[in-house]
């Protein structure tokens, strides 16, 4: 019979060992169900809520297919609130598929509730147009919801609102 200390210990391992990543998400990421869709029904094995200093939330990406995007772009004294998730680097992978015309960028994520800084990766193009695109109804709605799920401020969340409908 395996103690509970050697359990420990062989759990601990396996996690060590495993490549983890932390992911920052800010728009439709931030809606948990859709994001643990997008890396084949997996649960985070944690998440933070967080805010990303530096850079500004702005709906400046048009897909080929005509959709627009939400993305970042550096601008002192803005802040992009969002979660992290802590997944496995298989979830990454699968979830970088998600996101073709997105690159990776590591970043310094303010955890909101002891403002320690946790280093992670996220999501942001180049291939911009106008900052003031208008993104369907479905999907503001889904950063919305995953806004609201995550409590995230009601005045960022009116900020979301206000830049959608310029």
């Amino acid at each position: 019979m395996i103690s509970l200390f050697i359990l420990i210990l062989l759990l601990r391992n396996k996690f060590i060992k495993m490549n983890l990543i932390n992911y920052f998400g800010y728009a439709s990421n931030l809606k948990q169900s859709l994001f643990e869709e997008r890396i084949n029904g997996k649960h985070p094995l944690n998440i933070w809520k967080g805010k990303l200093n530096n850079y500004q939330f702005c709906f400046n990406h048009k897909q080929s297919n005509g959709q627009t995007r939400a993305n970042i772009i550096k601008k002192d004294g803005m802040n992009v609130l969002g979660i992290i998730y802590l997944i496995d680097q298989q979830s990454f992978d699968i979830l970088i598929k998600s996101e073709p015309d997105y690159k990776i960028i590591d970043v310094d994520i303010e955890i909101n509730s002891n403002k320690d800084i946790i280093k992670a990766k996220t999501f942001i193009t180049d291939k911009t147009e106008s900052n003031y695109l208008i993104p369907s109804d479905e999907y503001l709605k889904t950063i919305l919801i995953g806004a609201q799920q995550h409590n995230l401020s009601q005045e960022y969340i009116n900020y979301i609102i206000s830049i959608s409908n310029i």
